[in-house]
Protein backbone atom coordinates (compact mmCIF):
# COMPACT_ATOMS: atom_id res chain seq x y z
CA UNK A 1 0.00 0.00 0.00
CA UNK A 2 1.07 3.70 -0.65
CA UNK A 3 2.33 5.62 2.06
CA UNK A 4 -0.91 8.70 2.50
CA UNK A 5 1.50 10.69 4.86
CA UNK A 6 0.81 14.34 3.87
CA UNK A 7 -1.96 13.61 1.18
CA UNK A 8 -5.25 15.04 1.72
CA UNK A 9 -8.43 13.15 0.55
CA UNK A 10 -11.30 15.58 -0.57
CA UNK A 11 -14.35 13.68 -0.45
CA UNK A 12 -17.59 14.69 -2.39
CA UNK A 13 -20.91 14.61 -1.53
CA UNK A 14 -22.74 17.45 -3.81
CA UNK A 15 -24.65 19.25 -1.18
CA UNK A 16 -25.25 23.33 -1.40
CA UNK A 17 -21.23 24.19 -1.96
CA UNK A 18 -21.42 21.87 -5.38
CA UNK A 19 -24.80 24.04 -6.33
CA UNK A 20 -25.27 26.15 -9.80
CA UNK A 21 -27.72 28.66 -11.05
CA UNK A 22 -27.21 30.71 -14.04
CA UNK A 23 -26.07 33.81 -12.67
CA UNK A 24 -24.66 34.76 -8.85
CA UNK A 25 -28.13 36.32 -7.98
CA UNK A 26 -30.51 33.67 -9.59
CA UNK A 27 -31.81 32.10 -6.18
CA UNK A 28 -34.95 30.61 -7.71
CA UNK A 29 -32.85 28.68 -10.31
CA UNK A 30 -30.40 27.77 -7.79
CA UNK A 31 -30.36 23.48 -8.54
CA UNK A 32 -27.80 21.87 -5.64
CA UNK A 33 -24.93 18.86 -6.13
CA UNK A 34 -24.69 19.79 -9.81
CA UNK A 35 -20.73 19.86 -9.83
CA UNK A 36 -18.31 17.04 -8.79
CA UNK A 37 -15.63 17.11 -6.23
CA UNK A 38 -13.20 17.34 -9.15
CA UNK A 39 -14.38 20.35 -10.44
CA UNK A 40 -14.69 22.41 -6.88
CA UNK A 41 -11.49 21.38 -6.55
CA UNK A 42 -10.55 22.90 -9.72
CA UNK A 43 -11.99 25.86 -9.31
CA UNK A 44 -9.17 26.40 -6.56
CA UNK A 45 -5.86 27.81 -7.87
CA UNK A 46 -4.26 27.76 -4.53
CA UNK A 47 -4.61 23.80 -4.55
CA UNK A 48 -3.15 23.36 -8.31
CA UNK A 49 0.03 21.10 -7.46
CA UNK A 50 -0.42 19.78 -3.82
CA UNK A 51 -1.01 16.35 -2.86
CA UNK A 52 -4.77 15.84 -3.09
CA UNK A 53 -6.96 12.72 -4.07
CA UNK A 54 -10.49 13.77 -4.41
CA UNK A 55 -13.39 11.24 -4.37
CA UNK A 56 -16.90 11.67 -5.22
CA UNK A 57 -18.71 9.40 -2.32
CA UNK A 58 -22.11 10.70 -3.32
CA UNK A 59 -23.75 13.30 -5.14
CA UNK A 60 -26.80 14.74 -3.56
CA UNK A 61 -28.58 17.43 -2.13
CA UNK A 62 -27.63 18.47 1.61
CA UNK A 63 -31.25 18.02 2.41
CA UNK A 64 -31.48 14.04 1.15
CA UNK A 65 -28.11 12.89 3.35
CA UNK A 66 -29.05 10.02 5.90
CA UNK A 67 -28.03 6.86 7.09
CA UNK A 68 -27.04 5.72 2.70
CA UNK A 69 -24.81 9.07 3.04
CA UNK A 70 -23.41 8.57 6.41
CA UNK A 71 -22.22 4.27 5.30
CA UNK A 72 -20.53 5.80 2.16
CA UNK A 73 -18.29 8.30 3.96
CA UNK A 74 -17.71 5.45 6.34
CA UNK A 75 -16.60 3.37 3.21
CA UNK A 76 -14.40 5.72 2.42
CA UNK A 77 -12.52 6.15 6.08
CA UNK A 78 -12.36 2.17 5.92
CA UNK A 79 -8.78 2.13 4.84
CA UNK A 80 -6.26 1.32 7.62
CA UNK A 81 -3.92 3.99 9.07
CA UNK A 82 -4.50 7.18 10.58
CA UNK A 83 -6.34 9.76 8.80
CA UNK A 84 -6.50 13.33 9.79
CA UNK A 85 -10.09 14.69 10.70
CA UNK A 86 -11.28 18.70 11.08
CA UNK A 87 -15.06 19.78 11.41
CA UNK A 88 -16.26 23.65 11.17
CA UNK A 89 -18.28 24.24 14.13
CA UNK A 90 -20.29 27.30 12.86
CA UNK A 91 -22.92 29.30 15.65
CA UNK A 92 -24.30 32.40 13.95
CA UNK A 93 -21.46 34.34 12.61
CA UNK A 94 -18.95 32.52 14.78
CA UNK A 95 -17.04 29.19 13.59
CA UNK A 96 -14.03 27.38 14.76
CA UNK A 97 -12.65 24.18 13.74
CA UNK A 98 -11.89 20.99 15.61
CA UNK A 99 -9.35 18.86 14.40
CA UNK A 100 -8.02 15.18 15.58
CA UNK A 101 -7.13 12.01 14.02
CA UNK A 102 -9.02 8.71 13.20
CA UNK A 103 -7.18 5.95 13.73
CA UNK A 104 -8.06 2.97 11.55
CA UNK A 105 -6.90 -0.44 12.78
CA UNK A 106 -6.29 -3.22 10.21
CA UNK A 107 -9.42 -5.08 9.95
CA UNK A 108 -10.29 -8.12 12.32
CA UNK A 109 -8.62 -11.38 12.21
CA UNK A 110 -10.78 -14.58 11.18
CA UNK A 111 -12.47 -16.18 14.39
CA UNK A 112 -12.74 -12.52 16.55
CA UNK A 113 -15.50 -12.82 17.01
CA UNK A 114 -17.01 -16.37 15.80
CA UNK A 115 -16.93 -15.56 12.26
CA UNK A 116 -14.76 -13.85 9.68
CA UNK A 117 -15.65 -11.09 7.07
CA UNK A 118 -14.37 -10.51 3.78
CA UNK A 119 -13.37 -6.94 2.80
CA UNK A 120 -17.41 -6.57 0.59
CA UNK A 121 -19.34 -7.94 3.05
CA UNK A 122 -20.04 -6.73 7.31
CA UNK A 123 -22.60 -9.28 7.80
CA UNK A 124 -25.57 -6.53 9.22
CA UNK A 125 -22.61 -4.71 10.86
CA UNK A 126 -21.96 -1.84 9.05
CA UNK A 127 -25.27 -0.13 10.05
CA UNK A 128 -24.48 -1.06 13.51
CA UNK A 129 -21.17 0.45 13.64
CA UNK A 130 -22.06 3.67 11.52
CA UNK A 131 -24.37 4.49 14.57
CA UNK A 132 -21.60 3.61 16.96
CA UNK A 133 -19.15 5.81 15.22
CA UNK A 134 -21.48 8.72 14.21
CA UNK A 135 -22.56 8.63 17.63
CA UNK A 136 -19.12 9.29 19.15
CA UNK A 137 -18.80 11.54 16.46
CA UNK A 138 -21.77 13.84 17.20
CA UNK A 139 -20.61 13.78 20.95
CA UNK A 140 -17.04 14.65 20.17
CA UNK A 141 -18.61 17.33 18.00
CA UNK A 142 -21.31 18.68 20.93
CA UNK A 143 -18.15 18.27 23.71
CA UNK A 144 -16.30 20.26 21.04
CA UNK A 145 -18.69 22.90 20.45
CA UNK A 146 -19.64 23.11 24.51
CA UNK A 147 -15.86 24.01 25.46
CA UNK A 148 -15.49 26.57 22.67
CA UNK A 149 -18.73 28.26 23.66
CA UNK A 150 -17.52 28.33 27.32
CA UNK A 151 -14.05 29.37 26.45
CA UNK A 152 -15.53 32.46 23.94
CA UNK A 153 -18.24 33.91 27.32
CA UNK A 154 -15.08 33.38 29.44
CA UNK A 155 -13.45 35.90 26.97
CA UNK A 156 -16.21 38.13 26.45
CA UNK A 157 -18.18 38.74 29.74
CA UNK A 158 -20.89 40.81 27.85
CA UNK A 159 -21.93 36.86 26.24
CA UNK A 160 -22.40 35.64 29.56
CA UNK A 161 -24.58 38.89 30.24
CA UNK A 162 -26.80 39.23 27.25
CA UNK A 163 -27.50 35.39 27.59
CA UNK A 164 -29.99 35.57 31.00
CA UNK A 165 -32.18 38.02 29.18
Amino acid sequence: MASTKGRVVVLGTGGTIAGTAASATDSVGYQAAQLGVQALVAAVPALAGLPLQAEQVAQIDSKDGGPALWLALLQALRTPGEHAVVFTLVAGKDSDLLDGTLVVAGGPAAGDHGHAHDSESLHGHALERAAWIGAGLLALGLLGGIGWWRQRRRKNPTLAEGAGS
